[in-house]
């Protein structure tokens, strides 16, 4: 079956795919492979911190005792990560479930449990983080955690768009958006493409 594309629903798509795509956010550090919220231990004291801001120069690690240490002094310091995450392959399939927790005042709180056991599970490239007014927002790609119990219960009271399932083998994260095919007329098409062109990405990536 054939579809054909009328400007208003283009006009749609462009501004669904601005609000979804103007997210930014900076959350892994290439140069030391951390991630924001990640967890760390003392191997001397046993005492226990967590990365409460992190940016492009550098980063702060909250300890136990309130003592803010900054990210490039953690090694030598005697901070050694509680776990070292792998990197997932990229998720093809379209949309995020977008969550919403508000700023723990735990470095223990259970939230960054999840958003860690988000880094194991689906790695840092096939999610987006956040924060604003006391706020974390969390985008995932669509895909199923290994994980029960607690974790639902939490994730469905902050779950802001998307769809998410209990299933016998864990959760399934599911964004509700479909990919489909389409026959814009020329004048459309190019229009599709020039925004992706000022997004930097290809219509295939438009997802």
């Amino acid at each position: 079956m054939t579809y054909f594309v009328q400007e208003e629903t283009l006009m749609e798509l462009e501004q669904s795919y601005a609000t979804e795509h103007k997210v930014k956010s900076f959350f892994y550090h290439p140069k030391w492979k951390y991630y924001h919220f990640q967890s760390f231990l003392n191997e001397q004291t046993k005492e226990k911190a967590r990365i409460v801001e992190l940016s492009k120069e550098e980063g702060v690690v909250l300890t136990d005792s309130g003592e803010r240490i900054p990210l490039s002094e953690l090694k030598q310091r005697g901070f050694i990560p509680l776990e070292h995450f792998k990197t997932q392959n990229i998720i093809n399939k379209p949309g995020y479930v977008q969550f919403r927790f508000e700023q723990p005042a735990s470095l223990h709180s259970f939230i960054y449990e999840v958003i860690e056991s988000f880094y194991r599970s689906l790695g840092h490239k096939n999610m987006k983080i956040t924060e604003a007014d006391g706020y974390i927002n969390v985008y995932v790609k669509p895909f199923l955690i290994k994980e029960k119990g607690e974790y639902y219960s939490l994730l469905e009271e902050h779950l802001v768009s998307g769809e998410i399932t209990q299933r016998h083998n864990g959760i399934l994260l599911d964004s509700g958006i479909e990919r489909i095919t389409i026959f814009p007329s020329t004048k459309q098409k190019q229009k599709l493409k020039s925004i992706a062109d000022n997004k930097k990405l290809t219509i295939l990536n438009w997802s």
